[in-house]
């Protein structure tokens, strides 16, 4: 049953990256190129359930091992968004927030664009109990528990530069 649970929540959190991801595709549309329109049915969300549930573990202390295990009830009230919401959503542009600061960030897309979000970011992350961005230690420590043959350095590209805000 337990194990269960956590895959609902999992797929809820993924679900609710993909649907927030149609969010941001006017940011995607002016970088593609000029002219360029959003593709339909494409989400620019690169995470995967496995990397929210090494997020998770992260972000309680709990160590990531081949059973994951994270507090269920804090999963279930929190929320996965974009450091940069125009890259892809991916490990290294994730950060888990409450519901109320992923409101606020949204809000400040939709009146302010990029410069409203990455204000508001800035503003949640300066308490670290709203928002929690991994540092680049933890990503590393992450990627080599998913996959032990991967050397440091992400393993796709959409994490190129890895530029983390916050975190320890």
């Amino acid at each position: 049953m337990m194990a269960d649970t956590k895959k609902q929540i999992l797929f809820r959190l993924w679900g609710k990256c993909y649907d927030d991801s149609k969010r941001f595709s006017n940011a995607w549309a002016t970088l593609d190129g000029a002219g360029a329109q959003p593709v339909k049915n494409h989400s620019r969300v690169s995470i995967t359930q496995r990397e929210i549930e090494q997020l998770l573990c992260t972000a309680t202390n709990y160590s990531p091992t081949e059973a994951f295990d994270y507090p269920t009830e804090f999963a279930r009230h929190i929320a996965v968004v974009p450091v940069n919401p125009s890259a892809p959503l991916s490990l290294c542009n994730a950060a888990l927030v409450y519901p109320t600061v992923k409101r606020q960030l949204f809000r400040a897309w939709k009146l302010e664009g990029l410069a409203g979000y990455t204000n508001a970011f800035r503003e949640a992350g300066s308490n670290p109990e709203n928002v929690f961005v991994p540092s680049q230690e933890q990503l590393d420590l992450m990627r080599s528990a998913m996959n032990p043959v991967l050397e440091s350095g992400c393993e796709k590209d959409s994490c190129a530069g890895c530029v983390v805000v916050g975190g320890d």
